[in-house]
């Protein structure tokens, strides 16, 4: 009786307890990895390299595709870098060497990188290897297909979305397919092979369990070759072990992100712009099949400090080992590929634009690859740096350097390979989102972090920029948008003031980012109406998301202050020109900042012929009214010499004036005042005859006092 009892209670404590999550299931074969060392190539400029790897033969045969493996995506990815080998050189054959390590018999591995461009599939495919092993009563078949190599063919094929819905005229013959066409043409090819070698083999598609790897274009045509085996070969998808890494978008199926291919996992650098190509915004609608996880980063780190002061130099550490020199990344997040689909989606705003429109990107693409080869392959001269190559190094003698290796490190298997072999799941997926505001406005927009340090900054509309910051989070594009990358993983104030009397129309939209880099949504403020007595705080916060967040009104003394606070300019010293109503034309400079400046100026009277001269020095305050509108107040004082008296005189008078200035673009700026000269009876008489004085009802001395009288004057002017 006791036994019974026991044994039900047993049985429920069994059934009803809560489960852990595929995701959450420890995995015991991880505990078995025992270390493996491989051999690896180097690519994009890099070195040979070796490396350790934790290897569990266990995982081929145990593991549940629907839950992620951290070292088996290691060793995936390791793979996916051994795919590059030249297995046709004089060199160590790393793929061979690669397989045997991890127990595959030399007999079993297939190679097939003799590519004949010229074939039927023409520039649509891609080198690749199989291998076969048995373990415990499983048949494993690795897939292993190279990314993009050094040459025109494949990078072409990149470009073919759908060449198939156009005749060469040009006239649409087809719709378009779902699936990137060069893509899928290559698994085509690679599903032609696979069938022959199981068929050799005697091995079946619902029997086998197979490793799917690639990284770049091998990781778009594993990602489709991981569905095509389910959908079109009988493969059970519980047996398909698929791991991709910086694989770019592949179709346009709306149940990209289903349950159903849960067994694919793509792991991407949110920082790389090939992962977000072919666009998934917009009228494009490009995904990958499955799940996606993006390395955190620093605008997604949950913790910031923690990433920079440990997590990046460790990992960079073991880049400099398999790569030859320290890690270089954009400091970023998703902001570089999301400004560039921004970009070319205002050119080509969905694929068939792509094709035929007016400014159709696809043709001169594919010229450019093939031009780009081709003097790649015949040793082109090296191309001397421009002028503003040249300019940009005198600032920054790194920053052209620098660059350059953000633009190889964000997609390099060996970024993903260091990161995935230095953190674990918990601490490499450990991300948070990421925002971008789209700003449109004369206002100004300070983006500032909980020290109250400003991290990005707009000044009258247009991004203040520096040369010495390696980060790209803020750019003008060319409707007149500002875009504002704003980090998820700290706790963020934006503020949007403007020192205006008058509320100035400001455009401001906030789209949030998950960790991989897809949009949560947009939200729109058209309610923002900065001024000199109001401004806009937007609170961002690393704990939770912003979707329900308002700007909040600041109104009163401190808005008034932010206001001034931000509209600070540096000094400057610009020209001007200005014509009076009286005829004196002068030129001169001004030496401040737009609010309060001096100036000084030389001028000559037009209708006397050069036979009265004037110079004069005064000092301006003003504010904007609104917009590119300004107003303020002049006082000045001139020197006006009559060339024509024998004595040589020279009278000196005191100017005051209302000033207007609008500045629509750029810096230029024009001028308009309405002010009076002084007239001071037995001080300045000479200044006032009628030899240099217009007189009639509106341009006449008007007393004030028996001694003190004024004569307005009117100006016009222009300062660059």
């Amino acid at each position: 009786m006791f036994f019974s009892r026991f044994f039900l209670l047993f049985l429920f404590i069994i059934l009803f307890s809560p489960r852990p999550t595929a995701q959450e299931q420890p995995l015991s074969v991880t505990k078995q990895a025992v270390p493996v060392y491989v051999e690896l190539p180097g690519i994009m400029g890099g070195i040979d390299f070796s490396v350790e790897l934790p290897w569990n033969e266990r995982v081929l045969c145990e593991q549940d595709s629907f839950a992620y493996n951290h070292d088996f995506a290691a060793v995936s990815c390791a793979l996916s870098q051994a795919a590059y080998t030249d297995v046709n050189g004089e060199g160590t054959n790393f793929l061979k060497d690669f397989y045997l390590a991890l127990g595959f018999e030399e007999d079993s591995i297939a190679l097939f990188y003799d590519v004949d461009y010229s074939d039927s599939y023409g520039n649509d495919q891609s080198a690749f290897s199989f291998a076969h092993r048995a373990l415990d009563g499983k048949n494993i078949v690795v897939v292993a297909i190279r990314g993009t190599p050094v040459g025109a063919e494949e990078w072409i094929s990149n470009t073919n979305i759908a060449n198939s819905v156009f005749d060469k005229k040009g006239k649409k013959i087809a719709n378009f397919p779902e699936e990137h066409e060069g893509f899928a043409l290559a698994v085509k090819q690679v599903i032609e092979k696979l069938d022959a070698y199981l068929s050799e083999k005697n091995l079946s598609y619902a029997d086998t369990v197979f490793w799917l790897t690639g990284h770049s274009r091998g990781a778009a045509e594993a990602n489709l070759l991981a569905v095509k085996l389910v959908e079109d070969k009988d493969a059970q998808s519980k047996n398909i072990l698929a791991y991709t890494f910086a694989a770019p978008n592949t179709t346009r199926a709306t149940d990209y992100n289903s349950e159903t291919y849960g067994y694919i996992w793509n792991i991407v650098n949110e920082e790389d712009v090939v992962p977000s190509v072919p666009f998934e915004s917009g009228e494009w609608g490009y995904h990958k099949y499955g799940n996606v996880l993006a390395f955190k980063n620093y605008f997604t780190a949950r913790n910031f400090k923690q990433f920079c002061d440990v997590d990046l130099p460790k990992m960079s550490a073991a880049y400099e080992k398999y790569f030859g020199r320290r890690y270089y990344p954009f400091k970023s997040g998703n902001y570089f590929p999301y400004i560039l689909s921004e970009m070319l989606q205002a050119i080509n705003k969905n694929p068939e634009s792509y094709y035929k429109s007016a400014l159709a990107l696809h043709n001169p693409l594919s010229r450019l690859l093939a031009k780009s080869f081709a003097e790649v392959e015949s040793e082109a001269k090296e191309t001397k740096p421009s002028l503003a190559q040249k300019l940009i190094s005198i600032a920054n003698p790194t920053l052209i350097p620098k660059a350059e290796s953000a633009f190889n490190d964000m997609h390099s298997g060996v970024t993903y390979l260091a990161w995935l072999l230095t953190m674990s799941e918990e601490e490499l997926y450990d991300a948070t989102n990421s925002y971008i505001l789209r700003f449109k406005g004369k206002a100004e927009v300070f983006v500032r972090d909980e020290n109250d340090e400003v991290i990005a900054k707009v000044v009258n509309g247009a991004p203040v920029l520096k040369l010495d910051d390696s980060s790209i989070q803020i750019l003008k594009g060319l409707s007149g948008t500002v875009y504002i990358g704003i980090q998820g993983n700290r706790n963020i104030v934006v503020e949007i003031t403007k020192d205006s009397m008058l509320p100035t129309k400001t455009s401001v939209e906030l789209e949030e980012f998950s960790p991989a880099g897809s949009s949560l949504g947009v939200m729109k403020f058209d309610a923002i109406r900065p001024s000199l007595l109001n401004g806009y705080e937007l609170y961002l916060t690393a704990a939770k998301s912003a979707k329900d967040e308002q700007f909040a009104l600041t109104s009163g003394r401190k808005a008034t202050a932010r206001a001034w606070e931000n509209a600070q300019a540096p000094l400057s010293v610009r020209p001007i020109q200005m014509l009076d109503s009286n005829a004196f034309l002068s030129t001169g400079l001004q030496i401040g900042n737009p609010r309060a400046y001096f100036f000084a100026e030389v001028g000559t009277n037009l209708v006397r012929e050069l036979q009265a001269e004037m110079t004069g020095a005064g000092f301006v305050l003003q504010t904007p009214l609104i917009s590119a509108l300004n107003a303020g107040i002049m006082g000045e004082w001139k020197w006006i010499f009559d060339l024509t008296d024998k004595e040589d005189r020279v009278s000196q008078v005191p100017f005051a004036s209302l000033v207007l200035s609008f500045q629509p673009r750029w810096h230029i700026q024009f001028l308009a005042m309405a002010g009076v000269d002084f007239a001071i009876d037995g001080f300045n008489d000479g200044a006032f005859t009628p030899s240099l004085r217009r007189s009639n009802d509106y341009f006449t001395l008007f007393d004030l006092t028996s001694s003190l009288s004024f004569y307005p004057v009117f100006r016009i002017g222009i300062k660059l």
